[in-house]
Order: C-alpha cells, then structure tokens, then sequence
C-alpha cells in the first residue's frame, strides 16, 4: 500500500510539475505581478522535489540506476535553484546587482535542468527500447537536453536585474 502512495505521489507531483513548468516560465519575474511568479515557481519546487526524492527509493525498488541518479540530481538541482532565489531576491534588496543577476541566471538554469530531468523520467519510465544502454541514453537524457538547452542559453544571456542601458 505505501508503494502505491508513494507512486502515486511521485507521478502526480511530476505530471503537475511538468504542466505548471511552462506557466511560470512565461510569467513575469520583475515588477508588481512577479508574485505569481514566486508564488507558482514555489508550488513547482515543492511538487519536482517531491516527486525527485520519493523517486529515488521507488527507483531503487524498480532497479533502475538511471532513474536512481536522474532523481538524486534532481532534487539536489531544485535545492540550490530555489536557494539562487532566495539569494537574488536579498542581492537585489541590498542592491548587489551584479550578485542579483548570477544568482538569477544560475537559478533559471538549475530550474530548467530540473524541468529537463521531468521529462527525462517521464520518457525512461514510459519509453522501454529493449537493452540497448546506449540508444536509452540517447533518448531519455540527451533528448530532452538538446531540445531545452537552447532554450534555457537564451534566456540565461537575457537576465538583468536593471533595465538595459543603465
């Protein structure tokens, strides 16, 4: 019975992650409506995390290494991106700018990366191609990299905690 709780968990905290991941990357992140930025970003923290650390164990149970580690990496990755936050939030307070602005981009990547690991679990969980290790790889982790890596550059050149010019 706790297997499936745990299950259950994890699946509906990922599936509820990964649909409200897009939300909150198109949401402002500065000025009077950023609340709901910060707000949503940390239900999403809260449920990838979640569902990364009761993965771990149900991952062990399935014997899957590669699901193991995605999800140990994953909840570390939530950990310091949601710390970056914090940290930009007090930078930008005490008008660190340039602080602000490492802290804001390391937190836009780590915050992508968890997003790209979701996907990642979700494709190696429900995409079995027999025992080729190599072709797995391929398609689980590097895949979904390739396709949110630019995405993820983009935006990281973009962060400014100051208009541009000033």
């Amino acid at each position: 019975m706790l297997y499936i709780i745990a299950r259950w968990v994890h699946v509906g905290g990922g599936f509820a992650a990964v649909a409200l991941g897009p939300v909150i990357m198109l949401l402002p992140k500065f000025g009077r409506r950023s609340g709901w930025h910060r707000r949503l970003g940390q239900i999403y923290a809260t449920l990838i995390g979640t569902s990364a650390v009761v993965g771990i164990p149900l991952s062990y149970l399935r014997g899957s290494t590669y699901l193991l580690i995605l999800g140990a990496v994953t909840a570390v990755v939530i950990a310091v991106g949601w710390r970056d936050a914090v940290l930009a939030r007090r930078a930008v307070r005490e008008g660190k700018v340039l602080f602000a602005e490492r802290y804001l981009r390391w937190h836009l990547i780590l915050m992508g990366a968890s997003y790209i690991g979701a996907w990642s679990g979700f494709f190696a969980n429900n995409f079995v191609f027999g025992t080729d290790a190599e072709w797995k790889l391929w398609f689980y982790a590097v895949g979904p990299s390739l396709i949110g890596a630019p995405f993820i550059a983009v935006a990281a050149r973009r962060v400014r905690t100051t208009p541009a010019g000033k």
